[in-house]
């Protein structure tokens, strides 16, 4: 068996200081834990996603073996929670993010406090502030800023063109769907989302939201499109909004008890939606506006048109 070689001096410098780095910020308030495992190569990059999109969109890449850690708000794939959190990303602390000892940072546009990802950059760890918002133009940017950050530039224009085939899929299936009923100019469904928030709080979602365009690239109307935002639920306003679908992510139904007791409320069992059965859950990640969105786009499309799927 031959020896096996020894390290350069300027590696093990490096490799010294930078587990001293690590141990330093491990005992900081609000701290990750200790760096997890990542890629066995020296030279590549040890990265921190932030946003729920940022991580799914390493892991579309197969890129996964390079990120050390997320935020909170990444759910899928599954396997991305067994990646350490550094806390939520619109609500982050430096010490978190650095103790997980980052070589690179890719983070969503609403990532921050800004002052923090400065911090961050002062440290000598690379951020990359990242295109998005809730359009598939959007999502296609940051998916092709994502793989450009890592090199994967091939791989990434490979999600982007089945992202753009799966909403243009759904796009004509609802085509199809108005065009059998003869209303291409006339009513589409009305379609609510429920967002179950802290304390036991439902929020209705209006216009401006990445519900409302979610709603709309599936063919659906917002029932509650006249408001701008999110607004608590009411009992008036769940009426005047007469929606033929509910629907809310799987971590709402959980609180609410789950969509069957949901729609039992007396409100919501007068709307059209409780009286024919058409409160479904989503994945939790449904709304991320990442790689998934064509497809998460088509199946809601078919929900609202099960005769033309």
């Amino acid at each position: 068996m031959r020896p096996r070689a020894l390290p350069a001096p300027r590696a093990l410098l490096a490799g010294l200081l930078t587990g001293l780095v690590a141990l330093a910020l491990a005992g900081c308030e609000g701290a990750a834990g200790p760096p997890a495992e990542a890629s066995d190569d020296a030279s590549a990059p040890r990265v921190v996603a932030l946003g729920g999109a940022v991580a799914e969109t390493v892991y579309a890449l197969g890129a996964e073996g390079l990120l050390v850690a997320r935020d909170a708000s990444a759910v899928y794939p599954p396997a991305v929670l067994g990646k350490p959190s550094v806390g939520y990303f619109r609500q982050l602390g430096a010490e978190g993010v650095l103790s997980t000892a980052p070589t690179l940072v890719l983070a969503d546009p609403e990532a921050g406090p800004p002052a923090v990802l400065d911090q961050i950059e002062a440290a000598g760890v690379g951020v990359v502030r990242l295109p998005g918002g809730a359009t598939p133009a959007d999502a296609a940017a940051q998916i092709r800023a994502v793989a450009a950050a890592l090199g994967r530039e091939a791989a990434g224009e490979a999600l982007v063109d089945t992202l753009e085939a799966q909403l243009a899929e759904a796009a004509a299936l609802v085509a199809r769907a108005e065009a059998a009923s003869g209303a291409a100019s006339g009513r589409r469904p009305r379609v609510l989302f429920v967002l179950g928030q802290g304390g036991g709080t439902v929020s209705l979602s209006g216009a401006g939201t990445q519900a409302d365009a979610f709603v709309r690239l599936s063919g659906g109307e917002n029932a509650f499109g006249a408001v701008e935002g999110y607004k608590p639920m009411t009992p008036e306003a769940l009426v005047e909004a007469a929606p033929d679908v509910v629907f809310m992510l799987g971590r709402t139904a959980e609180a609410v008890g789950g969509p069957e007791a949901f729609a039992r409320q007396p409100a919501l069992a007068a709307t059209p939606a409780a009286r024919d059965g058409r409160v479904v859950v989503l994945p939790d990640h449904a709304l991320n506006f990442g790689p998934g969105l064509g497809a998460h786009v088509l199946a809601f499309a078919r929900t609202l048109y099960p005769d033309a799927a």
